[in-house]
């Protein structure tokens, strides 16, 4: 036990958890915010250090981890950019010429070492200002707003004694604000809020969004998710216009061209390896409803024979192709268009989600035949790390979904298999991640 006492002790130095300047920097939250951000990672690293070594036992991971501290410098961190990494994060949102503007706050560690090494990390889109122990960068989504407008804005923060919020609950992980913002171009947010609280084995989410204007609802066409294949869902009717754009180039770079789409319901069972005649054949399977505002023309719905060969696809004019593999082309109606392989799971819902993620996580690092090849990507870090994660969840579920025409409620959870605890799962990733495991 007194070796596990020192540990404990010697974690905390190292994390400098111990140290940090136990104070909230919300008060420079001004009032004329749109939204409000705040990651409380103290707690939630005392807790999951303290799990690790006093409660589940896991010997490896604490064997891992204290080669890990071992190997590093005790002050790398700081002398990196001197930033107090243990501190209260606030990222808060205001309007400057029409444009939004982004700033995030946090303690300092040593502030000559973050005003030295600063441009070493962030190119000139970004700004920065510091006082004795609190910096803040900050950047605009558009370039209109030049760089000494923001240095100004940054230097004209003042405390505000309205804007102190210290939580009394120790689980708290994060608290997100909003004002007078917007969600996409659809919805416009009165006020709401957003917050997360974690335990031993899951992380909770729950909040309230008030709208402006009314809820509209979605389509009636989604997918069935429980049955035997259990997919990863995602439905998703919020969608922003760089989302849109983000989400048109993919499936433009894929070989598919549609009208804009507003809204998508995607089903994802995992990645297959096919040995075809043709060649291997990478398959992703997946059944997807896709949704516009206006109506399918054939001269806005086709597909690029070339872009899908390269992808391992072809195309008969109502079936994509790849390897052994058959997906259905189909539109659902004038604005709905369905492709995937079960066609069966079709329904008119009964719910009117606007985002939904939900199902087994697993699925996501899923990978199936391949034989060398996915020997090969298993041994990747990142791919490991993901893979290890999704494994050790037990469910995953966030929704927004309409109380009545102006209330959205927000509910979600990340719950992990028995004997399987949050914390110690993050700082496998981690570890994982940096070549540890």
């Amino acid at each position: 036990m007194s070796a596990l006492i020192l540990l404990w002790v010697g974690i905390l130095s190292f994390a400098g958890i111990h140290n940090s300047v136990n104070n909230s920097h919300s008060y420079y939250i001004p009032s004329n915010s749109n939204f409000e951000f705040k990651l409380h990672l103290k707690d939630f690293l005392k807790n999951a250090l303290y799990s690790m070594v006093f409660e589940s036992k896991d010997q490896e991971l604490i064997d891992k981890f204290h080669f890990f501290i071992k190997s590093q410098k005790k002050d790398q961190l700081i002398d990196e950019l001197g930033i107090d990494y243990f501190s209260e994060l606030v990222i808060f949102g205001v309007k400057m010429e029409n444009q939004q503007v982004i700033v995030f706050s946090f303690l300092l560690s040593n502030k000559n070492i973050f005003e030295k090494q600063f441009s070493n990390y962030f190119n000139n889109k970004f700004v920065h200002y510091s006082t004795e122990n609190i910096g803040f960068i900050a950047f605009s989504t558009s370039n209109k707003v030049s760089n000494s407008a923001l240095k100004n804005y940054l230097k004209s923060l003042k405390k505000s004694k309205t804007n102190i919020s210290k939580s009394n609950n120790d689980k708290l992980l994060l608290n997100f604000n909003m004002n007078n913002s917007t969600l996409n171009n659809d919805y416009f947010i009165k006020k709401g809020n957003i917050y997360s609280t974690f335990s031993e084995n899951s992380l909770e989410f729950r909040g309230k969004i008030y709208l402006k204007n009314s809820f509209v609802r979605p389509r009636k066409w989604t997918l069935k998710q429980e049955y035997e294949l259990h997919p990863f869902k995602v439905e998703n009717f919020l969608l922003d216009k760089p989302m849109k754009d983000t989400i048109q180039q993919f499936l433009n770079k894929s070989g598919l061209y549609t009208p804009p789409i507003t809204g998508f319901t995607f089903n994802y069972y995992g990645l297959d390896i096919q040995d075809h005649e043709s060649g291997l054949v990478f398959t992703p399977k997946f059944d997807m409803i896709l949704h516009f505002d206006i109506e399918i023309e054939k001269s806005q719905l086709y597909f690029d024979s070339e872009k899908l060969r390269r992808m391992g696809f072809s195309y008969d004019g109502n079936k994509l192709i790849a390897g052994d593999i058959l997906y259905t082309v189909e539109k659902l109606d004038e604005k709905t268009l369905f492709i995937g392989f079960n066609r069966n799971i079709v329904v008119i819902r009964e719910n009117y989600n606007l985002l939904k993620i939900s199902g087994n996580p697993a699925k996501l690092t899923d990978i199936n035949g391949g034989g060398f090849i996915q020997s090969m990507i298993n041994i990747v870090p990142e791919y490991k790390a993901s893979k290890t994660l999704f494994n050790s969840m037990n469910r995953c579920e966030l929704r927004i979904t309409p109380k009545n025409n102006h209330l959205l409620f927000v509910r979600g959870n990340i719950e992990f298999f028995e004997q399987k605890y949050l914390y110690n799962e993050m700082l496998r990733f981690y570890l994982t991640i940096n070549g540890i495991y």
